[in-house]
């Protein structure tokens, strides 16, 4: 008789601070297990080795809990799990054949790492957790638990033989960026935040990310990848791994209010309207010196964007001018901007202006962006001077590029 498996997420946090950072993460798992029966471990310092960075106490918490399980998938603490519809089971059967005792993923430099993996409870799972445990020359390595398990990968055929390792980052480990291999992209598994220096910024990242995941389960996921191609099909001259980088954290950030300066054909504002709640303006100026449509193209355009949503504005003017902004202060009325898009006049002095005179329409913690901010001759040859302006924001930015010798989005935090 088919018996269903026993599964559990198993994850460690040591130190109040620490857990209130990832608490994102927590609540995530907590969500995830509720949802399919699975337990939900979460362990502390009752496994701690202090004489050992805390990686290390996952070992511990595993060889406690394992035995109880079929089937337990070891997470990180500083990882959040995205997409409820995928099972344990389910995930395990796709990449595990009967001799499989690990599963695990690859970390964003490409190596083996033990942040993110299945284990299947068996004597000889245990056995192999107390090996990595015994590799004490591995435990001030920098990878921890995850170096102690390559080296006994590398120099036995069991190891190598027993475990799957899994080259799609995508099934559940991918991280926040735009890397099309290894970046999340909507609905992944789960996402990892390793890698961060700066807790507040990690912790800043993971909210977003969990202000998508509530998104998502209260049934308005959006189809990124199937936005960004309706995009194009309307018209961009922008690389699409970046926009996709630029729509995933839209999915994130949730906005109300957004403005785009610069509208071209109109397809980055079609994805601008697919995240936004509340007011969408477009600031155009048609037949004008930086790519603007002529006054007839611009009238097709037009009626097909004032189409994507109840609230969409389409300003026609000089950005820079008195009446320009006199008509965006009538549109937003008390409110203000969650996000601004400038992409419009690319001289240095233009993008400075633009920056300074849309800056006090955009709350506290909203965004600014720039687009074509790669510094590179093939920008400089046709007067395209956005990175110098880049350069010299301070704050908290973000900055995505296609990996060319143009384009490149940045985003920077308003104060």
């Amino acid at each position: 008789m088919f018996r269903k498996k026993r599964c559990a997420v198993a994850t460690l946090v040591i130190g109040d601070e620490y857990a209130e950072v990832v608490d994102p993460g927590t609540l995530s798992r907590e969500d995830y297990c509720a949802r399919h029966g699975y337990a939900c471990i979460q362990g502390g310092e009752e496994f701690w080795d202090q004489t050992r960075p805390h990686s290390w106490s996952k070992i511990n918490m595993l060889l406690s809990h394992l035995p109880d399980y079929d089937l337990v998938f070891c997470l990180d603490a500083d990882a959040m799990i995205m997409n409820d519809d995928v099972r344990i089971e389910e995930l395990w059967d796709d990449c595990a054949d009967e001799d499989t005792q690990l599963v695990l993923a690859r970390d964003l430099a490409g190596n083996i790492n033990f942040g993110s993996v299945f284990l299947r409870a068996s004597a000889w799972t245990l056995d192999l957790l107390k090996r990595m445990y015994a590799e004490t020359s591995a435990i001030h390595h920098p990878w921890w638990e995850s170096e102690a398990f390559i080296r006994l990968y590398n120099r036995d055929r069991d190891v190598r033989s027993k475990t799957t390792i899994v080259e799609d980052w995508h099934l559940f480990n991918a991280f926040p960026n735009d890397d099309p291999v290894r970046g999340y992209r909507a609905p992944d598994f789960v996402v990892h935040f390793a890698g961060f220096r700066d807790r507040d910024r990690m912790g800043a990242t993971m909210r977003r990310y969990g202000r998508m995941r509530s998104s998502m389960r209260l049934g308005g996921f959006v189809d990124i990848e199937a936005v960004v191609d309706r995009g194009f099909s309307v018209g961009m001259v922008q690389e699409r791994s970046e926009v996709i980088a630029l729509a995933t954290f839209l999915s994130a950030l949730q906005p109300k209010n957004v403005l785009e300066i610069g509208a071209g054909e109109g397809g980055l504002f079609y994805v601008l309207c697919q995240f936004a709640t509340g007011k969408t303006v477009s600031v155009d100026l048609p037949a004008g010196p930086y790519g603007g449509l002529s006054f007839e193209r611009a009238d097709e355009r037009d009626s097909q964007m004032s189409s994507w949503g109840d609230a969409v504005s389409l300003v026609r003017g000089d950005s820079d001018s008195a009446e320009t902004l006199s008509a965006v202060e009538d549109v937003l009325g008390d409110e203000r901007l969650d996000f601004v898009l400038i992409d419009s006049d690319h001289s240095y002095e233009g993008v400075a202006r633009a920056f300074e005179l849309y800056l006090p329409f955009v709350r506290p913690g909203g965004w600014i962006a720039l687009h074509d901010v790669v510094d590179s001759s093939h920008h400089r040859r046709h007067g395209v001077h956005v990175a110098r302006f880049w350069r010299e924001i301070k704050g908290q930015r973000v900055q995505w590029s296609c990996g060319e010798d143009w384009a490149g989005f940045g985003l920077v935090q308003v104060a």
